[in-house]
């Protein structure tokens, strides 16, 4: 998976890394020799936090499961599915606020932007 780093904060040896628009910050391991891992080190150990089973999991749903059917059989209450995706879609938009939020505050905290 492919990922771009946004921003080094010097001060917490942190890079802020963007996985197809999943933004994470990461601390960056020191060495015994008192150095940041860099080169190949570095590019595997940020592909370790790769949401790739999440993503992954998003494509084949959009892309459409077969069995949804069996699945739906076993529903003791349906409900509207304009109703499941609505409430789906508000805790998504919850969570993304949530995080841009965070990552915002440590953003300004550390200087990087401001107000």
């Amino acid at each position: 998976m492919n990922y771009v780093i946004k921003h080094f904060n010097e001060d917490a040896g942190q890079i802020v890394v963007s996985f197809d628009g999943y933004v994470f910050c990461i601390d960056v391991p020191i060495t015994q020799d008192n150095l940041y891992i860099t080169g190949e080190e570095l590019d595997t150990y940020i592909k370790g936090f790769a949401p790739v089973d999440y993503i992954d999991r998003k494509k084949k749903i959009a892309a459409g499961v077969a069995n949804v059917a069996a699945l739906k059989a076993l529903e003791t209450e349906p409900v509207q599915a304009a109703q499941v995706a609505a409430d789906l879609q508000a805790i998504e938009d919850a969570k993304a606020a949530e995080i841009e939020k965070f990552v915002k505050a440590a953003l300004i905290k550390n200087g990087i932007i401001s107000v």
